[in-house]
């Protein structure tokens, strides 16, 4: 065992010559007899002090002159710097100023630019999913948007088995009666079970895998949590929702955490779109033309995006029929 290499290199470093020898020499004596004592941190300890103890002026090495008076210079620069500024303190106020608000102004457009790069990056698989969209042309005036149809979520999600996972979000709102008998809002989204799977949201109570498997199950966000019950150990209970003016129950299955700030998702609490036929209304299920819900869906690693696309115009006709004119809508990711 040898006392920190760094320090022993430091008191040679600045130590005189003349009066290495003995304050090593007793730095080392003292660490050897702590050491027999099996007091090893200790006497590690102990060494760095002494090394720095005797760091005084009188035990240092003369500096080289060519290096005094480059210090010298150094040292005079500043004072003369000082001088000018104190002198001219109006002038002084505004560069100061300005340089502040300059570094304060980079800063916050560093910041900004990092949180706009970072956006929906932190899913370990984003470079397969890949957002629905549809473009149309209605009247000679064309249309792109990310809200599309029900029914194109779910034909995509039968007939395309390049697809790993299929994620409709489609939102709502549900009230709730409080124990107080007070009525609550609780905005929801209907979501496939793909929506725990594909994204790395944090499920912070229940398992992502069967969370979204029933029928009645509920996933509420930590904010919601917090304000219907007071706390997240929420798993198991019931609790019961009026939905276009029916009651429903539903059984809470999980805790998400709240929606991060760099998630352009912005989700509420999760119900399983199993419930698509019982919660929305046939037109909003059927309706080509009816773009109502978000929809995302997960490639296989080997699967291009192009290569899917290709097979969009067939799709889209056969959902259409008679209505469908070529170029009319056109579905991309």
């Amino acid at each position: 065992i040898s006392p920190p290499k760094w320090a022993d290199r430091f008191l040679k470093l600045y130590c005189k010559a003349e009066f290495l020898e003995e304050i090593q020499g007793d730095a080392y004596e003292i660490f050897e007899q702590e050491v027999k004592m099996n007091k090893v941190g200790k006497a590690k300890m102990h060494f760095i002090w002494n090394v720095f103890r005797f760091f005084r002026w009188s035990n240092i090495k003369a500096t080289d002159r060519s290096n005094l008076t480059q210090f010298t210079m150094v040292k005079n620069n500043f004072k003369i710097a000082y001088r000018n500024l104190t002198k001219n303190r109006f002038y002084t106020g505004i560069n100061l100023t300005g340089i502040s608000l300059g570094i304060a102004c980079f800063i916050l457009t560093f910041l900004y630019v990092q949180e706009e790069l970072s956006f929906d990056k932190f899913h370990s698989k984003v470079d397969n999913l890949y957002r629905v969209w549809v473009h149309e042309v209605y009247e000679d005036e064309e249309y792109s948007e990310g809200v599309v149809p029900v029914v194109l979520g779910q034909t995509i999600k039968q007939d395309f088995p390049e697809i790993t996972e299929t994620i409709q979000i489609r939102g709502g709102l549900a009230f709730y009666m409080s124990k107080e008998q007070e009525k609550l809002d609780m905005p929801f989204d209907l979501v496939g079970k793909g929506f725990l799977k594909s994204f790395d949201f944090k499920l912070l109570v229940g398992d992502k895998n069967t969370a979204l498997d029933k029928l009645e199950s509920i996933v509420l966000t930590e904010k919601q949590a917090m304000r219907h019950f007071g706390t997240l150990d929420v798993l198991g209970q019931t609790i019961k929702l009026d939905i276009n003016d029916k009651p429903y129950n539903f059984s809470i299955t999980g805790v998400i955490e709240n929606t991060p700030a760099n998630s352009s998702i912005q989700y509420k609490s999760l119900i399983s779109d199993l419930n698509n036929e019982r919660l929305l209304h046939l037109q909003n299920r059927t309706a080509w033309y009816n773009s109502s819900s978000q929809f995302f869906v997960e490639l296989h690693p080997n699967v291009s995006a192009s290569q899917l696309e290709a097979k969009f115009p067939e799709m889209v006709k056969r959902g259409l029929g008679d209505e469908y004119e070529e170029g009319m809508f056109m579905v991309k990711l």
